[in-house]
């Protein structure tokens, strides 16, 4: 049982959820540990990575653009440059 207030315990099931594949379910608790946690660049990334492999493009780059804005954790760089590397993917698979 997760407890519901505590955004963390959400993000460290999401990352689980996604190891086995379980998508919809990472997707459901990344938005819950995001209403909790706003402000979670993490969450907000690997939300923007799944909704991007879901065909989901508009909703992953809205999160994409929200972890851009919070980039200020240690592997912000490495980050900012995935979503740019995703973004230009994004945007040669849409002409």
């Amino acid at each position: 049982q997760i407890k519901p207030d505590y955004g963390d315990a959400h993000y460290i099931f999401c990352l689980m959820l996604m190891l086995i594949g379980r998508t919809d379910e990472a997707v459901a608790h990344y938005r819950k540990a995001l209403v909790i946690q706003p402000a979670d660049e993490g969450a907000h990334f690997n939300l923007g990575l799944l909704l991007a492999g879901m065909g989901q493009t508009d909703s992953a780059i809205a999160h994409f653009r929200q972890s851009l804005a919070l980039a200020r954790s240690a592997n912000a760089g490495a980050r900012v440059k995935r979503i740019k590397e995703i973004l230009a993917q994004i945007d040669t698979s849409a002409d």
